[in-house]
Formats: C-alpha cells, structure tokens, sequence
C-alpha cells in the first residue's frame, strides 16, 4: 500500500523524503513484492506502480494477487500532498478507485486514505510514518480499514532496515482483524535498483511466519 511509497521515496533520492509524495516531476517507480508463508509453495504478489503527474501529485496503481486466481485487488489512484517537500512533517491524501475478487464475484471499491511522515534526525539517516486507509466495498456494504506504522533507519549507506507493523479489519466482522510486523533490509544494488528481504510474524493469529522478497526500480 502507501508504505511501499514510502519506502520508494526514502531510497530514491539523496535527500530523503519521509513519506509518500512527489520526488521529481518524471519520476516513475516500480514495485514487486513477493510474500511467501513458511511451509507453503504459493505467495501473495503485490505490484505497485506511482509516477509523479505533476510537481503537485502523484497518480498510481496498486494490486495485489493472493495464492489463488480467485483472490485478487486492483485500484487505481491519486495522491495529493498538503504539506511543501521542505516542511519537517508531511501529510498527503489519496484517493481512488479499484475491483476485488469475493465469494460472490467481482466488487468494485473505493478508497480514501492519508499519510504522515517525517526524517529521522541525528546521525543514523531514515524516516517514521503513519498511514492510515479505507477500502469500501459497495455490494457488500463492509470497509476494511488498515493502518501502518514504519520506522526506517540506515545504519550504513545504501542500506535501509525497515519494520512495519500493520493492522487491518473490518468494523463489525465476526473476524478479529489483523496485526502483522514485517521487518526488511533492503539495499541498493544499482543506482536506480533495490532488493528487500524481509520476514512477517501474525501477532493476533497462528500464521507461520512469512518471507517477503522485493525489488524495485526508479525511472
């Protein structure tokens, strides 16, 4: 979602931005995220696609393919920041809209969601965000909602650790929602080139532990 922004921006540029907006007018990034859950041979695929339409916002799509071809998201979107690239602390809205795949057929979906962020100070460089979204599905009448904290620190150059504790749900659900810790190195192998390695713990159920394996490119 908005944190793979996030982390796209953070490795982009020399000056790191802390959060998900324009970096460059012409800046394309591109991203494929692989989650693998211990003991099984199938993975979630989540692409993230955002280029910068103007100085003023950012257009994107974000999809993701779960372990069947019955389990699927798409949406399309546009991110708008409320705060200038030099303030300390940053906001952005999003909003867009998208289909899924449930029970029943195909829902379309809407979303609105919004960020913060800011850069780490001191010697260690990397950045702290909150982002906040919500899914409303229209046939269903349910809005999953989803929120992230991230706190990114380079210890060294050109190398990023990143954890993300995640929680997502629906209000009203018989099911509990949620909350996952991703925690990821990544690192740059080329100048416009990164790799993620990361590992995933549930910590409200009794999923196995998960790989996740990234790349992405700058354009």
């Amino acid at each position: 979602m908005l944190l793979r922004a996030a982390l796209l921006f953070l490795c982009a540029a020399p000056a790191a931005l802390a959060g998900p907006w324009p970096d460059e007018p012409s800046g394309t990034f591109i991203s494929v995220t692989e989650d693998f859950a211990e003991g099984t041979g199938e993975g979630t695929t989540s692409i993230f696609v955002e280029s910068a339409g103007s100085e003023s916002f950012t257009i994107g799509i974000d999809s993701v393919l779960g372990e069947t071809d019955d389990d699927w998201s798409a949406l399309a979107f546009i991110r708008q920041p409320l705060t200038p690239t030099t303030a300390r602390d940053r906001l952005a809205v999003s909003a867009g809209f998208g289909a899924q795949a449930t029970t029943e057929g195909t829902e379309p979906l809407v979303l609105l969601g919004g960020a913060w962020g800011r850069d780490v100070d001191g010697n260690v460089g990397g950045w702290l965000s909150l982002e906040g979204e919500a899914r409303y599905g229209p046939n269903t009448g349910d809005t999953e909602l989803q929120g992230d904290a991230t706190l990114a620190v380079e210890p060294v150059d050109r190398i990023a650790l990143v954890n993300e504790l995640s929680v997502t749900g629906v209000p009203g659900s018989e099911i509990d929602a949620e909350t996952q810790l991703t925690t990821s190195i990544v690192g740059s192998i080329s100048e416009r080139a990164r790799l993620e390695l990361g590992a995933t713990v549930d910590l409200t159920g009794d999923a196995p532990t998960g790989i996740r394996l990234g790349t992405w490119l700058e354009f």
